[in-house]
C-alpha cells in the first residue's frame, strides 16, 4: 500500500513542478500533505 502512496506523492510534486501557475495547487499540497502524514 505504502507503494501506491508513493507514486500518488511523486505524481503530485511532478504536477507541481511542472504547473506552477495551476489553479490545482492548493488542493495537490493538501493530498501532499495528507500523504505525508501517512509514510513519515
Amino acid at each position: 500500500m505504502d507503494f501506491m502512496l508513493e507514486e500518488e506523492l511523486i505524481d503530485l510534486m511532478t504536477f507541481c513542478l511542472q504547473n506552477p501557475n495551476s489553479s490545482e495547487i492548493p488542493e495537490k499540497h493538501k493530498r501532499i500533505s495528507e500523504i505525508g502524514s501517512f509514510l513519515y
